[in-house]
């Protein structure tokens, strides 16, 4: 679309006057967008795993969104451990990890482009499924870390304090490891109360992303980095 578009006809495409900020983005051919996260047991994608990921689909046009998400089971954990002989307990979630970032033109997290991006990316090799990493040009990335340095002067650009500043408050929860470190144990007695945690502490995140992008999108130009 790029060089010819017109937002004219465009507007007349959809039937309606389009804003500043959604010409932007289907200017850049960005239509369907995928603001995500992932939580993990550490920082190691080689020893460490994805527990869950979420994410949130908006269309750019309609401006309908739609929450989605999975998580780690028990069954995954015996799968890998007794049938596998491997700790690859994140196997089957990066497959539907994979599925959701291929139905999208953009991903947006905040720091996704220096952790989420990476890590899946990493956990795929390792668990022997490259197929699953989109091609280079398949999808691009945007970053509210990346828009609240660029264009905010915050005394730190975390998700917590880019949150409690710009939207005056922050649902960031406590990373409590203990939390993190029972998901290894799938017969732990505390492991369904802590995947709920984990669980909860991820959909906070995105929530909280998506409405740092609908503050900072309209003054931030479109993100074209390729995955």
């Amino acid at each position: 679309m790029g060089r010819h578009y017109q937002e004219l006809a465009v507007n007349k495409q959809y039937g309606k006057t389009l804003a500043p900020w959604q010409h932007a983005y289907l200017k850049k051919n960005i239509r369907y967008q995928f603001i995500w996260d992932i939580e993990t047991t550490g920082f190691n994608a080689k020893r460490d795993f994805i527990v869950c990921w979420h994410g949130i689909w908006r269309d750019i046009v309609t401006g309908k969104t739609e929450k989605v998400g999975d998580h780690i089971s028990k069954k995954d954990i015996k799968l890998s451990v007794h049938k596998h002989k491997n700790f690859n307990f994140d196997f089957r979630i990066l497959q539907s990890l994979s599925d959701n970032l291929r139905c999208v033109d953009q991903a947006v997290g905040h720091y996704s482009t220096k952790f989420d991006m990476p890590f899946f990316r990493t956990r795929c090799i390792v668990a022997k499924q490259p197929e699953l990493i989109p091609d280079y040009g398949e999808l691009v990335q945007g970053d509210t870390w990346r828009m609240c340095r660029n264009s905010m002067r915050l005394y730190r650009n975390s998700l917590d304090v880019a949150a409690y500043t710009l939207l005056g408050e922050s649902e960031k929860t406590k990373v409590d490891s203990t939390f993190w470190m029972t998901i290894w144990f799938e017969k732990h007695e505390n492991w369904n109360a802590s995947m709920a945690y984990i669980d909860d502490h991820c959909v906070k995140d995105v929530d909280m992303t998506y409405r740092l992008l609908q503050t900072m999108e309209k003054f931030n130009s479109v993100s074209r980095t390729y995955v």
